[in-house]
């Protein structure tokens, strides 16, 4: 039998023999490890396309979340021609949540509920008539939010007998 040479190799019939396939057993090994661990060169344009989307899906979340709250909020504010409780339950017909009071400077006011003014809201939307019965005031959120004109706070249990209607 003839000994072979270096220059003779063959493809190797086990791990053992890989050293005598040609390109060996390191080049292959390198060069499948690299497909997982060097980071291959990216041209200038995909590098800036990737950096594009990952900033643009935040923006668009964030813009998206910003549009609903508007779309709840607009539902939630009062039309101009809203003046008394009256008007409130024909505006809010079937969406009226409860009924309170609210007591501030020896003034007691009605507050009535309705479904809140934003997505992620911490209560509901609240509009408050004097004892006559006339719109004073509303917040979209009476849980976060103070009353949009006089800033009265309605959180923390500031709103006592509470009533909640059924739907």
């Amino acid at each position: 039998m003839p000994t072979r040479r270096c220059c003779e190799r063959e493809p190797a019939d086990s791990l053992r023999d890989k050293f005598n396939v040609i390109g060996g057993w390191l080049p292959s090994l390198t060069f499948a490890l690299g497909l997982f661990a060097m980071p291959q060169q990216r041209t200038f344009k995909r590098t800036l396309f990737r950096v594009g989307i990952i900033l643009s899906v935040p923006l668009v979340l964030l813009g998206g979340c910003i549009v609903f709250d508007s779309i709840s909020m607009s539902a939630a504010r009062p039309p101009k021609s809203l003046k008394t409780i009256e008007d409130f339950e024909a505006w809010k017909h079937g969406s009226i949540m409860g009924q309170g009071t609210f007591e501030t400077g020896g003034v007691t006011y009605t507050v009535m509920l309705a479904p809140a003014g934003r997505s992620l809201a911490s209560g509901p939307s609240a509009y408050l008539f004097d004892e006559k019965g006339q719109f004073v005031d509303w917040t979209g959120d009476m849980g976060d939010y103070h009353t949009v004109k006089n800033h009265f706070d309605l959180t923390s249990g500031h709103v006592k007998n509470v009533t909640h209607e059924k739907p």
